[in-house]
């Protein structure tokens, strides 16, 4: 992000591109806190399916010029700090269709950032490298990848290409105590079989007050069940919540601030 910044000082755009509109939502909130005291957070402009068109310009009254000058900035993609997904980057990208083709200038000169780059199809990984290598040769672009768990993508291409470490010694940060062990992983569970009944008994064995708790589920209907055992269950005398992708970005909102700023 520091370094995106220092370009977008030098007058280029900033496309920061995510996988999910969920996480879009997220880290725009994170941002506008970061620079609530700067004008840098009025720039920041989420570009996806579900967030309202922004107007940029001053609304005196509701003139249809305003709205139009709305639209406008939106095809075009005129903000500096924009917030997306990937569909609706390549969508730019490699396009055809009459929006895509008013946007996909803004895209010459930019810094692109492509976070949680391991969500792509480890199948067409080589084919990724090679078409944004040549892209952002091609219209000047500087494209930051980002990804925990990937390994050097440059060596899919079938030619060589320059790639630049932004952290030089990463064994400084990785084997620091405080982000090594950040995290404490238990395997007690593994050799039995997983129940609700047993999931039930873990969380309420950790269940303490100012101690949050996560736990997540691949399909919806045992996430129902569960925060149902949950809200019945005696023992548990701390607010249980429910997220799924159900809600809408308001919803999850009002479900997560509180969390954020009690615990």
């Amino acid at each position: 992000m520091n370094l995106s910044l220092q370009l977008l000082g030098m007058g280029k755009k900033i496309f920061y591109i995510y996988p999910f509109n969920t996480l879009v939502d997220q880290n725009k909130i994170i941002l506008q806190d970061i620079f609530k005291h700067s004008e840098m957070k009025e720039q920041i402009v989420t570009v996806n399916s579900l967030t309202p068109i922004k107007g940029i310009h001053t609304k005196e009254d509701n003139t249809e010029e305003y709205y139009q000058k709305a639209l406008l900035d939106r095809q075009f993609l005129n903000y500096p700090f924009i917030l997306s997904t990937h569909v609706s980057f390549f969508e730019t990208l490699f396009g055809n269709g009459r929006e895509n083709l008013f946007s996909f200038v803004q895209l010459s000169g930019s810094v692109v950032i492509l976070d949680e780059i391991q969500s792509y199809r480890n199948s067409i990984w080589a084919e990724i490298i090679i078409f944004l290598r040549e892209c952002a040769f091609l219209m000047g672009m500087k494209i930051i990848i980002m990804s925990a768990t990937l390994p050097g993508l440059e060596i899919l291409g079938d030619k060589e290409c320059t790639v630049t470490r932004l952290i030089e010694d990463r064994n400084k940060y990785y084997k620091n105590p405080l982000f090594l062990e950040r995290v404490k992983i238990s395997y007690e569970l593994l050799d039995q079989k997983m129940t609700m009944d047993t999931l039930l008994d873990q969380v309420k064995r950790y269940c303490t007050p100012n101690k949050k708790i996560l736990v997540t589920f691949i399909r919806k209907d045992s996430a129902y069940e569960f925060y149902n055992r949950l809200l019945a269950d005696e023992d548990i005398n701390i607010p249980v919540n429910l997220i799924t992708g159900d809600d809408s970005a308001y919803e999850r909102e009002m479900i997560l601030r509180p969390i954020r700023e009690t615990y």
